[in-house]
């Protein structure tokens, strides 16, 4: 990520772990730069303040629908 940043890039895609883009939302939104993961579920990026930079394809857990029986 830090060298992606430095790099100018526009967007950063990943990570698959919502722990690891937890840890670094922070730092890429603060650059400016597109944060998009396509597998964050951690209910707390519904909320987090991103600066309208971080995107997600998966719903967040809460979604998720009952167990059956």
């Amino acid at each position: 990520m830090d060298k992606l940043l430095a790099q100018k890039a526009d967007a950063i895609i990943g990570a698959a772990s919502s722990s690891v883009s937890e840890s670094v939302i922070d730092k890429i939104t603060g650059a400016g730069v597109v944060h998009f993961s396509p597998a964050n579920t951690s209910d707390k990026f519904t909320t987090i303040e991103d600066k309208g930079l971080y995107f997600r394809t998966s719903p967040p857990d809460k979604l998720q629908g009952p167990r059956a029986g």
